[in-house]
């Protein structure tokens, strides 16, 4: 279990966390069901 209120301390607020597998998830998805030119990116963090 993730403890977010250590995480709210150590970095502030907000601060996004996220799981990364399912982002790739999604992202994989989202690239495979449009349907037109486009280009998906992920920019991350420090």
């Amino acid at each position: 279990m993730i403890d977010l209120k250590s995480i709210a301390e150590e970095f502030g607020t907000p601060t996004y966390v996220l799981d990364v597998d399912k982002a790739v998830e999604n992202f994989l998805l989202l690239d495979k069901r449009l349907k037109c030119d486009h280009a998906i990116a992920y920019v991350k963090g420090q």
